[in-house]
């Protein structure tokens, strides 16, 4: 999602004493901390504060006219547990938009004026938030910073209620080890997590990571459409992918759906046009094969959650490569509702290289989801297949906060064959829970071999603040992977 560019908003937030001239200028009301997230009129102010009383700042940034930031709004922050943690935490809300007249106190953000909000926002982008080629900022997008200024950690894009409640409660006890501050039971780190730094998005998985408004959208498909297809490349498509808005994900699923790539329908899911109508796009490039994969890969890489209904249809697709896709993507996109329908397709994969991947897949759609935990807990002790219970120990990481998964891990990391050991490390890494962080040193500078010392030492960097890239290796090597999760991993060098 995008923001305006910091000369536009500049050019708004000094234009609007004039769009006005007569508003009298008044100090924000203040604000109702029992209602929700109590925003400080200044980011400047938060700081003092929070230097003053050694707080953690929280930095949210939000944009209008997208889907994600008004969920963020109607969903996230209004959460229980959210508003409870922010109650020992500096806030700021960072917007560029305008919603009330300058003398009326905004109707978004409680306690705020829209000058305050707007302000943040010019301020934010001058010193903290980073921009993309094009000089926009992502929104939705969250910053921690401890009292002297320094980021704690940063997760770019749409994150669940109980993610950012572990953001919350990761960052306060970064300030204070001594703080009893918890998220919720099962909450686990956004995988798009990034500790100790702000997100940059030139350098994302898959290029500038902004989204368009939902009327940019609409114009979008509107000037393809004209177009027709042929001689578009992924990069002019990349808005419609990155998009929340149902339009793009029918008019991609039509493309996916189009002769010349795989059967030119979906899998389970079946025919169905959806609402866009009217053909899509061709990527410009290659075979339908080619054309198609890559698309999948793309929203993989790039897409909301919400497009799990896009490729759950194409599951078990007779296009292999775009099979393949899929499965990755699903697992990339992490959505619970697809739970079934991946729940659906082990049962009836002959392939090992797809059960491998399923159970990946599973791993981080059903992270919440205790048939799941089940099935991949008992892969874990009883699967025949060597690969097959790698990856079902790796599939572990999204739900290790659990108490049953936690336990299981500890006991492969202290007593399983080596391979396994390593999987267990790296399931430990990306569950970013500091508890294994004990297991893990005494083992790596007491490991059986040199490889399992070293999985150790790159977990150990993972759950000190470093980022997954660092496990991407080593997991593709133990796990077979033919197929990037850039999303989760980065980029490969080179």
């Amino acid at each position: 999602m995008r923001t305006l560019p910091f000369l536009a908003t500049t050019l708004l937030f000094t234009a609007a004493p004039f769009l006005r001239a007569g508003a009298p200028f008044r100090s924000a009301p203040a604000p109702r901390a029992a209602e929700g997230i109590v925003w400080q009129k200044q980011f400047e102010e938060a700081q003092a504060l929070a230097k003053r009383e050694k707080k953690v700042v929280f930095v949210a940034v939000n944009m209008d006219g997208e889907k994600a930031n008004e969920r963020m709004l109607a969903k996230v922050y209004t959460d229980k547990a959210v508003i409870e943690l922010a109650r020992s935490t500096v806030n700021v809300i960072a917007s560029a938009g305008e919603h009330a007249a300058a003398d009326k106190p905004c109707p978004k953000f409680d306690g705020l004026y829209c000058l305050d909000h707007r302000r943040a926002d010019m301020t934010l982008r001058k010193e903290l938030l980073k921009p993309d080629s094009d000089g926009f900022v992502v929104a939705p997008q969250h910053v921690f910073l401890d009292s002297e200024g320094k980021v704690l950690c940063s997760v770019p894009y749409e994150v669940s209620a109980s993610e950012l409640a572990w953001c919350f409660a990761s960052a306060l006890k970064a300030v204070d080890p001594a703080s009893t501050a918890s998220a919720p039971a099962g909450a686990r780190a956004p995988r798009r997590l990034i500790q100790g730094a702000v997100f940059d998005p030139k350098s994302a998985a898959g290029g500038a990571g902004r989204t368009l408004t939902r009327q940019e959208v609409l114009d979008l498909i509107k000037e393809l459409k004209k177009s027709g297809r042929g001689g578009w490349e992924l990069e002019k498509l990349r808005g419609l992918l990155a998009s929340d808005e149902p339009e793009a994900r029918d008019f991609i699923l039509l493309e996916l759906k189009s002769a010349g790539g795989g059967r030119g329908g979906g899998g389970r899911g079946g025919g169905g046009g959806g609402r866009g109508g009217g053909g899509g796009l061709g990527m410009g490039d290659g075979t339908g094969d080619r054309r198609h994969a890559r698309l999948m890969h793309a929203i993989g890489i790039l897409s909301p959650p919400a497009w799990w209904e896009v490729a759950a249809e194409f599951l078990g697709d007779s296009d292999a490569k775009l099979a393949a896709e899929t499965i990755v993507a699903l697992e990339q996109l992490a959505a619970p509702e697809s739970v079934k329908a991946l729940q659906a397709e082990l049962a009836d994969a002959k392939d090992k290289t797809a059960q491998k991947d399923l159970l990946r897949a599973l791993g981080s759609a059903g992270a919440n989801d205790k048939s799941v935990r089940a099935l991949l807990l008992k892969k874990t002790k009883g699967e025949k297949d060597e690969t097959l219970r790698l990856n079902a120990i790796v599939a572990c990481g999204p739900f290790a906060a659990h108490d049953d998964a936690a336990e299981e891990l500890g006991k492969l990391l202290q007593s399983a064959p080596p391979a396994e050991r390593r999987a267990a490390a790296c399931a430990m890494a990306i569950s970013r829970d500091a508890r294994f962080q004990p297991a893990l040193e005494a083992l790596a500078k007491d490991a059986p071999s040199p490889e399992v010392a070293a999985t150790c030492k790159t977990a150990l960097e993972v759950l000190k603040g470093g980022e997954l890239k660092l496990l991407r290796d080593t997991v593709k090597s133990l796990c077979k992977d033919t197929l990037d999760r850039e999303r989760f991993f980065g980029r490969a060098e080179g």
